[in-house]
């Protein structure tokens, strides 16, 4: 059966072309696109007549929407490849159906005898395709799909979230002592997210749907790290500081977080898990807007490099956080946002996130170490301590 539904698919895809090459010669001659669809002989029909009154009206229909639509129909066909499922229905389909596939067959027919030039055009574009598609996809057993640009992309930031990673731990060894611990925990934040993006890259390119449970593991560790770092350089410029702003700020993570994962999980009505999520996004903002973050960050005690990271870290929690709850609403509330291009958002949502997150750590951290030798020792002193 494999056999014949990989007949029926290659007959659909050069019955999809030579219909595309049909249509623009019967518009050039001032005719209708489907007066040139006409229904072909159909011998193999379950009852053994030659009837099927309902086969070859489903076939023409298809076959219209397929000239219509290309690109819906090349996405169908390149389907199969990823949903076992979808073959099945396929197999079904042409094991039920004999008269459809001889139709199709029949027709292709038909189009090399009236114009066996253009007949060899389409067909030689055609099995380019089927034989790049039959050769490579099956073949490559969970590597990098080149035309895969989400695939492509979870590589990317999984790579640059290891290279990051390295660059913190050995920055850390050159920054004052009372940073280290805030610079630590960054290179955390970047090495979690890459041991994550690897096996997500891996359930994309095997599953081809998105990998929610991993994506919310990822953000349950790395998430409340980050939101530790507000506490983190605040105190290591005023160490007298309370723990009441940490434990303030991992509250809001963990509401904002747990009732997002229940609400995709259906665990909880998905918009009170949206609602309730929201809230705790709210609470955190609140705190590093106008609480007590905000406040100690805006002292005069403050160096100039504390109050320039801590402002850069309060806008990506603001306005780069956006992108998820937006994902959030858009993709699994509303469903106007495929999985496709949400999943290649947020690769670059948390790319940039993270990444640029620890380099505003980093960027104090670095300055005001230095800042503080050239105050000890003059402007001579190395860039690394």
């Amino acid at each position: 059966m494999r056999v014949v539904s990989s007949c029926l698919a290659a007959a659909c895809l050069a019955g999809q072309a030579l219909a595309e090459g049909l249509k623009a010669d019967i518009q050039a001659e001032g005719g209708r696109p489907e007066d040139g669809i006409q229904a072909g002989p159909n011998r193999f029909t379950a009852d053994g007549k030659g009837t099927d009154p309902h086969g070859h009206e489903i076939v023409r229909k298809a076959e219209k929407y397929a000239m219509d639509h290309p690109h819906q129909a090349k996405e169908w066909a390149e389907s199969i490849r990823f949903h076992p499922y979808e073959q099945k229905k396929v197999d079904h389909y042409a094991r039920e159906h004999p008269g459809e596939v001889e139709y199709i067959h029949s027709q292709i027919d038909d189009e090399r005898h009236a114009d066996p030039a253009k007949y060899a055009r389409v067909k030689k574009e055609v099995d380019t395709w089927l034989t790049h598609a039959r050769t490579t996809y099956p073949n490559i057993h969970g590597f990098l799909d080149p035309e895969d640009n989400v695939a492509i992309s979870f590589w990317i930031v999984s790579i640059a979230m290891i290279a990051a990673t390295v660059f913190f731990m050995w920055e850390g060894l050159f920054i004052g002592y009372h940073w280290k611990t805030s610079m630590n925990v960054g290179a955390l934040v970047t090495l979690i997210a890459a041991v994550h993006y690897l096996y997500m890259r891996e359930y994309w390119v095997t599953v081809h749907a998105s990998p929610i449970v991993y994506r919310y593991i990822d953000w349950s560790l790395t998430v409340p790290l980050q939101m530790s770092e507000f506490y983190l350089i605040l105190q290591a410029v005023k160490p007298d500081l309370g723990g009441g702003m940490f434990f303030r700020l991992l509250f809001g993570t963990i509401i904002m977080l747990l009732f997002g994962f229940m609400g995709e999980q259906h665990i909880v009505d998905p918009w009170l898990g949206f609602i309730v999520g929201m809230a705790g996004w709210g609470f955190i903002l609140f705190e590093i807007f106008v609480g007590e973050g905000a406040r100690v960050a805006a002292g005069s005690n403050m160096s100039p490099a504390v109050k320039s990271a801590f402002g850069l870290m309060r806008f990506i929690v603001s306005v780069g956080w956006s992108i998820y709850p937006l994902g959030y609403f858009f993709g699994y509330l509303l469903g106007v946002v495929s999985d496709h291009p949400l999943n290649l958002i947020y690769n670059m949502a948390d790319f940039v996130n993270k990444i640029w997150f620890c380099l505003a750590i980093w960027a104090a951290a670095k300055k005001e170490t230095r800042d503080r030798m050239i105050m000890k020792e003059g402007l001579k002193t190395p860039l690394n301590p």
